[in-house]
């Protein structure tokens, strides 16, 4: 296992390979701040510092399905996804959430994540088991989670309630007027009840249902 000394001296690496690839002519410079940042929630902490009457709200929406429900989502800069994280209401499900190749397909991470507060977005830390992923900037990627919970080791048939959140007064996807490098775009969705790439469009605009997060760190240049 890894320790944190080698995450950290691993991003700044990345980001020294990433920034040589269009400019190895430059003299290397000091790497800069460490940036982290967690962009669903920061864009609710946002709208929450607003304080519109006609900002975001949350319900939770019944569902018998077993859905596979996902964002896609770019970062105008490269980095690392090194939290996985997700808003479901029913406290001590456990779901599979997972990081996907937007244009592949491929699964790059999948953890189990334990709600253990219905009320926040909950998270796992990818950097203990050496499982964060490095992300490329302006190439699309999906968070996605299956709501159907996991029954030992097997899912179940049915699928849990999730939020449903609607901004009446603006859209919510794309993300706007809130500082981000990751952008969250459209949502998606699949019927199964095996985690499964999310590849049908669903709503848009100013509502979107299922919440999922990542925390994404960067390295912001001084």
């Amino acid at each position: 296992m890894k320790s944190k000394t080698f995450y950290g001296l691993f991003l700044a690496a990345t980001a020294f390979v990433l920034a040589c690839t269009s400019s190895c002519n430059k003299p290397y410079q000091p790497v800069g701040k460490t940036i982290h940042e967690l962009p669903f929630f920061g864009y609710l902490l946002y709208q929450s510092l607003l304080k519109l009457p006609t900002g975001p709200s949350i319900s939770v929406e019944n569902n018998y399905n077993s859905l596979e429900l996902g964002f896609s989502f770019t970062s105008s800069v490269a980095g690392i996804v090194d939290k996985l994280g997700v808003m479901l209401p029913d406290s001590g499900h456990i779901y599979a959430v997972s990081l996907w190749d937007g244009v592949t397909k491929e699964l790059l991470v999948q953890k189990k994540i334990k709600i253990l507060n219905p009320h926040i977005f909950n998270y796992v830390d990818l950097l203990p088991t050496n499982e964060f992923k490095v992300i490329l900037a302006n190439q699309p990627y999906v968070i996605s989670v299956l709501t159907a919970p996991y029954s030992g080791d097997l899912h179940e048939v049915e699928g849990d309630n999730f939020y449903y959140l609607q901004n009446d007064g603006a859209t919510i996807f794309p993300f706007t007027g809130y500082a981000h490098v990751v952008n969250f775009i459209q949502e998606y969705y699949k019927n199964t009840n095996v985690p499964a790439f999310p590849d049908l469009p669903y709503r848009n605009g100013n509502s979107v249902s299922g919440l999922c997060d990542i925390e994404f760190t960067y390295v912001k240049p001084f």
